[in-house]
């Protein structure tokens, strides 16, 4: 089977996680060795109409059968916490659904037709040793595992973690003209329509990536490859409203204990 490659890069999990291993060198310090993790992903833009549909349908599954707690997943876990006399009126549309309808926000309406797809990349540093310490603790570094640790503000106080996004908006599942994203790129136009980048202050490397992305997705049958995470994106949207109506927290820890050697702060510049 056909499997996307990033040039540079391993595959952790083929058209969702890349990585390779980098080493940040600092003045009178041991090296210390990282991951450059790459994240990629298409989706469409949250739409509230998705949202309102997968409540509904979970509403009505949690009704004809609750799940034992261990094979729940979060969004069963709230609705599981209802009644099935309040899960019937949501599933009507009354009660908890029009609290979800009144919170949902109206920007979220669209028609499917007028639906923006996504190609979305998001790069990132993670210590070897916090993967180490996962792996000795049975925990998988999944793809939630990595967007968790990208905003954990102990990486970040160390210039770690989340260091880019990337986000292009698909013409027809395929990527803008080359043309077009040449210009934005020599440009450095970071907030467009067609372009949106967030943070990053190596203008170059995230050029580097641009053109990477240009050259590996220059043919739609790779974008193909890219896992769609729409489906995923949707259930977590339907948990997070659930949450902020009932006011019930029901997220899953994802990050691992703090090791009881905690790390250093290094600032340098990252080596290959």
């Amino acid at each position: 089977m056909t499997q996307l490659i990033l040039p540079g890069y391993d595959t952790e999990v083929p058209g969702l996680i890349y990585s390779r291993n980098v080493n940040a060198e600092y003045p009178n310090k041991d090296p210390l060795a990282l991951k450059d993790v790459i994240l990629i992903s298409r989706f469409y833009q949250l739409w509230n109409t998705r949202t309102i549909k997968r409540i509904t349908e979970c509403a009505a599954e949690t009704l004809k059968n609750r799940k034992p707690f261990e094979e729940r997943s979060n969004l069963e876990m709230i609705l599981s916490t209802l009644t099935d006399s309040r899960l019937r009126s949501m599933i009507k549309g009354h009660g908890v659904m029009e609290q979800v309808l009144d919170g949902l926000p109206i920007e979220g309406y669209y028609e499917e037709k007028d639906m923006q797809y996504f190609l979305f990349l998001q790069k990132g540093y993670i210590p070897k040793e916090m993967i180490q310490l996962n792996a000795q603790n049975k925990i998988t570094t999944d793809f939630k595992w990595y967007m968790k640790a990208f905003d954990e503000e102990t990486l970040l106080n160390q210039h770690l973690g989340i260091q880019y996004s990337i986000r292009i908006t698909l013409e027809n599942e395929r990527l803008p003209r080359k043309k077009e994203m040449d210009i934005l790129s020599k440009h450095e136009v970071s907030k467009s329509n067609t372009l949106w980048i967030e943070g990053g202050s190596n203008t170059d490397e995230i050029k580097e990536t641009l053109n990477m992305i240009s050259k590996v997705f220059a043919h739609q049958r790779n974008i193909n490859l890219v896992n769609d995470r729409t489906g995923i994106n949707t259930e977590d949207n339907a948990v997070e409203v659930l949450e902020g109506v009932l006011r019930k927290p029901f997220s899953s820890a994802i990050l691992p204990k703090k090791s009881k050697k905690p790390l250093e702060t290094y600032q340098g510049q990252l080596i290959n």
